[in-house]
């Protein structure tokens, strides 16, 4: 059976109390539900994943430890799970509310809540690193079917998020280390090897032989479409749109290896932006607009099921932004300075 937290300050629980809107959100005490609304009040509504309803922490093996298993099936952009984003001050000061067994029980075991931090925390774009405590029990892989972002303008909470569809059943992965993205700067064989160092000397991970990412042929694919997104920058608009479209092309085709990921969110938006600088290449750039704002849908609007309505005030604020360019591209710049 999965182990059961408290969703706020991860105290193993007998009894839960659940969320009086939601009834997915468990707690050990109303004091932690009242610690966690300013984070809780904007999924509330939304949904997303909860643990022992949706996934659930398991013992893998006693190799790898515990890990996180799916309960059910999700779709890819589904949201798996909303936590916490702890810092490296208020980790190692103490200043979280985590239960203090559970924070004793935090690998590496007997070791400084310095060492702790750093060996669980999560990269959090320009924010720095931080500690979630859930999404530190998903363990690695390579081609791995999830992945992890900040809400920035919303909660201020992290977002594991499934990057390909996940079968109930199924352990949920991310990857420790940035390889294939397409989004990143080149990486060099010697780069590639250290990032497998690091695998291997701060997690004892070592990559099989048949590994992904020892693929020759995968690191290839990547340098070019690295090259593509680099080149949506031209000076040159027409090549510069078509670097765009050979990119989302890559990023929806099936038979691109799915060990790449690509930040689809911002091809569209690059493919849009670039498109409007042109008359002949409007109504196609507004296409991919429109596929933005339903990929935004997806991303940040009701789940299980999504076909719901909220209100609009219930809206995440990424999905307003994008559904007003949406219906109103004339009020971007680019837009407004050609037609």
């Amino acid at each position: 059976a999965g182990v059961v937290l408290c969703s706020c300050c991860c105290k193993s629980l007998v009894s839960a109390l659940k969320c009086s809107a939601c009834k997915r959100k468990s707690y050990c005490s109303k004091e932690c539900q009242r610690n966690d609304w300013p984070a809780h009040k904007t999924w509330c509504l939304l949904r997303s994943g909860e643990m022992n309803q949706d996934w659930e922490i398991v013992h893998i093996s006693d190799d790898f430890g515990l890990g996180v298993v799916a309960k059910r099936d999700f779709e890819i952009y589904d949201r798996i799970m909303i936590d916490r984003m702890i810092t490296e001050p208020e980790f190692v000061s103490g200043n979280h509310n985590l239960n203090p067994e559970f924070v004793s029980g935090v690998m590496p075991h007997d070791s400084s809540l310095y060492d702790k931090f750093h060996l669980n925390c999560l990269s959090c774009d320009e924010n720095g690193p931080g500690y979630s405590p859930f999404i530190s029990k998903v363990n690695h892989n390579c081609n791995p079917n999830a992945y992890h972002h900040f809400d920035e303008n919303g909660s201020k909470t992290k977002i594991l998020s499934a990057s390909k569809p996940i079968k109930k059943g199924e352990e949920i992965f991310i990857s420790y280390i940035n390889i294939f993205n397409p989004h990143c700067d080149m990486i060099s064989p010697e780069l590639l090897q250290v990032k497998r160092d690091v695998l291997a000397v701060k997690y004892n991970i070592q990559c099989d032989t048949d590994c992904v990412c020892k693929s020759d042929e995968l690191q290839n694919q990547i340098q070019v479409l690295r090259q593509l997104d680099a080149d949506i920058m031209s000076a040159d608009v027409s090549y510069s749109f078509s670097c765009a479209k050979q990119l989302i092309e890559a990023a929806t085709s099936n038979e691109t290896n799915s060990a790449i990921w690509f930040d689809l969110k911002r091809i569209y938006y690059d493919a849009f932006q670039v498109g409007i600088l042109t008359r002949k290449n409007v109504n196609e750039a507004l296409q991919f607009m429109v596929l933005l704002n339903r990929l935004e849908i997806c991303r940040w609007g009701p789940q299980f099921p999504r076909n719901r309505e909220i209100p609009s005030s219930k809206i995440h604020p990424e999905q307003t932004e994008m559904q007003r360019i949406a219906d109103h591209p004339n009020s971007h710049p680019n837009y407004r300075a050609v037609n």
